[in-house]
């Protein structure tokens, strides 16, 4: 009977040993730990100043004027000269005028102004082109015309150019109308110069 209940024993034990042993031979086998991905760097840019920058100027400070002085005086612009050769002294004309081409008065006067002004001012004219043996080319109208205003004031007239004519007196009780110039250039002289003759001088 011992014997009988021993070798139960020993089998229950050996059943035992072999549960525990099967149990071990079925666990997983561990795993490596998965590492922590690393966390990406994150880049702050830093925004400096430029190097070719120009700095600001700083304003300029202004002195305080100093107690009992006075600003300095504002200069006064000069005056420009008077027109060469004088002015008219007959004052104006009368605007109630009439003109109508009757006789010339100035004309010797007037042509002996414009052979003046080619004299003295070559440069004015293209000699090598003309309309008559000295209605020559004119190069500068403008200053052509002024330069003969100039001659006639020193002969004593008075003069206007309106533009088109010359208006010349030396009375206001009438003007002779001169046209010095052609409309394609050239000096205009003599008879075919006298336009016309304002009663009253209307300048």
């Amino acid at each position: 009977m011992k014997t009988r209940s021993r070798m139960l024993w020993l089998m229950v034990a050996a059943a035992m040993v072999l549960f525990v042993s099967c149990q071990q031979l079925t666990e997983e086998t561990p795993t490596e730990p998965t590492p922590v991905e690393s966390v990406a760097a994150i880049t702050i840019p830093i925004i400096l100043p430029a190097s070719n920058a120009t700095p600001t100027p700083l304003p300029t400070a202004t002195a305080p004027p100093v107690p009992g002085t006075s600003p300095p005086p504002t200069p006064v612009p000069t005056p420009p000269p008077p027109p060469s050769g004088g002015s008219c002294s007959l004052g104006p004309g009368d605007p109630n005028h009439s003109c109508s081409r009757t006789s010339h008065t100035f004309l010797a006067d007037v042509d002996t102004a414009i052979n003046r002004v080619v004299d003295s001012k070559p440069h004015l004219f293209d000699k090598n082109a003309k309309v008559c043996n000295t209605c020559y080319r004119i190069k500068d109208h403008d200053a052509y015309v002024a330069a003969v205003e100039t001659e006639m004031r020193r002969m004593g007239y008075c003069v206007h150019y309106d533009g088109e004519e010359l208006g010349v007196k030396n009375t206001n009780t009438f003007n002779d109308q001169y046209d010095i110039s052609t409309s394609s250039g050239f000096i205009r002289r003599g008879d075919g110069s006298y336009r016309t003759t304002c009663r009253p001088a209307w300048f």
